[in-house]
């Protein structure tokens, strides 16, 4: 006979020896409905699964969102966070202010945030019964490796890009001569650059056409971009920059 959730009853009836009826019995609740998944979202910028340098900065943290789990008090949420190859498990009882804000803010180690590990949080609900949901997983690879080189005190990179406008005579005045075809020149670092990672130039604040670094870029050193016309208006300042910015938007 299968067994329905909800109050179950065991009776027992007998008749003694001197034919007088006993009768016992026990009650108790069947309750074999797990509960629903979480959803569990690391704070990786725009979830793109990576972990960059300015995430780590500020902290890494797993949100678990307990919406419509069927979760009650009693209940407990079962937290693994796996760094590497080290996994870390804590049971956290269900309380009323988490059944309030319907969710769980994990803090990752941020000491055990390093380089190209991979950090994997996973969560589930285990009711009072023991039934347990499905778990939810959420995962982003470190990637700490700033274009450029470590950074110093002021956020910058040590090892930057230089840019240097090609004038005819360095008097940092662009003139009648020197204003068709203006060019500059973008130094690209030779600290922590890939292939793969993008040259961001700006022209008085307009982004140009993202260059992709590729290995003859980075052998050679450096690239040149033609200055638009349009930029160059009598009497205004010419500000170009270039930035390197990799995969995971370290930068």
């Amino acid at each position: 006979t299968t067994l329905n959730d909800g109050q179950i009853t065991a009776s027992v009836n007998v008749v003694d020896v001197n034919n007088q009826p006993i009768s016992a019995s026990v009650g108790d609740e069947l309750d074999t409905t797990a509960p629903l998944a979480p959803v569990v979202n690391l704070n990786d910028a725009n979830n793109d699964g990576f972990i960059n340098f300015s995430e780590k900065e500020t902290g890494v943290n797993a949100t678990l969102t307990l919406t419509n789990t069927g979760l009650e008090l009693g209940d407990t949420v079962e937290v693994t966070i796996t760094i590497g190859q080290t996994s870390t498990t804590s049971n956290i009882p269900v309380t009323q202010a988490i059944l309030d804000t319907q969710q769980v803010i994990i803090t990752i180690p941020n000491d055990q945030i390093v380089d190209k590990a991979t950090v994997n949080v996973e969560a589930t609900i285990v009711d009072d019964k023991g039934n347990r949901s499905e778990p939810a997983t959420d995962s982003a690879v470190v990637d700490i490796n700033v274009p450029g080189g470590d950074k110093d005190q002021s956020d910058q990179s040590l090892d930057a890009p230089t840019v240097q406008i090609n004038e005819l005579i360095d008097d940092d005045i662009i003139d009648d001569s020197e204003i068709t075809n203006l060019t500059a020149r973008v130094n690209i670092p030779q600290s922590g650059v890939e292939v793969g990672d993008s040259l961001i130039v700006t022209i008085n604040g307009t982004e140009q056409p993202i260059i992709v670094i590729t290995q003859e870029l980075i052998d050679s050193g450096f690239t040149t971009i033609t200055i638009p016309p349009s930029e160059l208006v009598d009497g205004q300042q010419i500000n170009v920059t270039a930035k390197v910015t990799d995969d995971a938007g370290n930068s």
